[in-house]
């Protein structure tokens, strides 16, 4: 790699520091066209590739916007990549190169050490009523904060960043979870057309995802964003193998753990079904347990719940649909608490066209605990933990499902 970087360098800067290369009459002299910061720029592997831009004037006229960049930076991958900037003015042309290399590091990060140096008594899980189907949650410790995923664009623009605002006092997300590529689950990160997403509104330290490509306009926003955002990027496989400076868990505080559950299924290990390729995360705050499993169904759950144990508060998969909390699970974990993240459209029918939850999903649900919650009742739902004991609030009301009016409504409690 060395020697590889010594021939790039040797390239570039022989392109570079002569001006510009240009077709035509132009007169460099007249046009001031650089590249800001280093020609060549070095990162490690998950390591986001940051772009510095550059400047092009003529005089007092800017001439940015006749500039092309091109080129991208794949950092999972070890190689030399090169960005071109094509500068087209009064039919004349320059180019400046920059190149990017990106070699594997060999830091291992230790995962017992301590991530926040500030304090929190309580940790408080918000789980975010978004008034449409998807899924968000925010975690919050003091200055520490983590979200798992962001709902629709919509969602995200309208109702997650607002809601963050008020928690995430210092700007900055410290790990963002995007569990698998559903647009009501990833949309929120981008947020709506020429407003802001969580990307956007938020500088992010961690990304945690699903590491595979997804062909939909929603997956390819999402991931220039994260890959521009300077944020150390981890896959599912690389977190569990402590691949790329990724950790297969993060002590937050001595008493503050978030762990990836290894399910089998991480970087498009089935292509043709992306909820089972879910991140799956369990938060540990002293002697309690809270699961988060994204959409993850039938099949990522027999592999997870050989990685899991007793759980105090479990949000239930795919938002209590039939294909996932399986008994294979659920016998496992014996959750107290279940949360679902759902939606009921205030209609004639309630129902949100997708009859989630269904009822023998529910059946199942209900064999281990009628501690049920849903965002569709009880809207913002907050878990306030204290490492020995929770409490629940919810901003509508504190409602069990089971004695909502929408369930009276559309869906029976099982009687044995």
């Amino acid at each position: 790699m060395k020697k590889i970087l010594l021939l790039v360098i040797t390239l570039v800067l022989s392109i570079t520091l002569t001006g510009c290369i240009y077709e035509g009459n132009c007169d460099c002299s007249e046009v001031r066209f650089v590249l800001e910061g280093n020609n060549v720029i070095e990162i490690t592997t998950g390591e986001s590739y940051t772009e510095p831009g550059f400047n092009a004037v003529m005089g007092s006229v800017n001439l940015e916007d006749s500039v092309t960049v091109t080129g991208t930076v794949d950092n999972t991958t070890p190689g030399v990549y090169f960005i071109e900037y094509l500068l087209e003015y009064n039919s004349e042309e320059m180019t400046l190169l920059r190149a990017v290399v990106v070699s594997e590091t060999t830091v291992v990060m230790d995962p017992n050490r301590i991530l926040y140096d500030g304090t929190c008594d309580d940790v408080e899980i918000h789980y975010i009523d978004l008034g449409a189907m998807g899924d968000s949650t925010l975690i919050d410790c003091g200055d520490y904060e983590i979200v798992i995923d962001a709902g629709l664009k919509s969602g995200g623009t309208n109702v997650v960043v607002p809601y963050l605002n008020n928690y995430v006092t210092d700007g900055v997300i410290e790990i963002l979870i995007a569990t698998h590529p559903d647009a009501d689950h990833i949309g929120g990160f981008v947020g709506l057309s020429g407003q802001d997403g969580i990307f956007d509104a938020f500088e992010v330290e961690i990304v945690i995802d699903y590491g595979y490509v997804k062909s939909t306009t929603t997956h390819e926003q999402y991931a220039e964003l994260r890959d521009t955002s300077g944020a150390l990027i981890c896959s599912g496989d690389d977190a569990l193998n402590s691949n790329n400076l990724c950790q297969p868990y993060f002590t937050i505080t001595e008493d503050l753990i978030l762990r990836v559950i290894d399910t089998g299924h991480y970087d498009g290990e089935d292509t043709t079904n992306d909820n089972e390729n879910s991140i799956v995360v369990l938060l540990e705050h002293g002697d309690l347990s809270y699961l988060f499993t994204g959409d993850a169904e039938f099949n990522a759950e027999y592999i997870m719940a050989n990685n899991l144990s007793e759980v105090d508060v479990y949000k239930a998969g795919h938002h209590g649909s039939n294909t996932a909390s399986s008994t294979a699970l659920l016998d496992v974990i014996n959750p107290d608490t279940i949360i679902l993240s759902v939606y009921f459209p205030e209609d004639d029918d309630g129902e949100n066209g997708y009859g989630i939850p269904q009822q023998d999903s529910l059946d199942r649900l209900f064999g281990y605990t009628s501690d049920i919650y849903a965002t569709g009742v009880n809207g913002n739902i907050v878990i306030t933990s204290n490492g020995t004991t929770y409490s629940i609030s919810g901003s509508i009301n504190d409602t069990l499902f089971k004695d909502s009016v929408w369930f009276s409504t559309h869906r029976t409690f099982p009687t044995s």
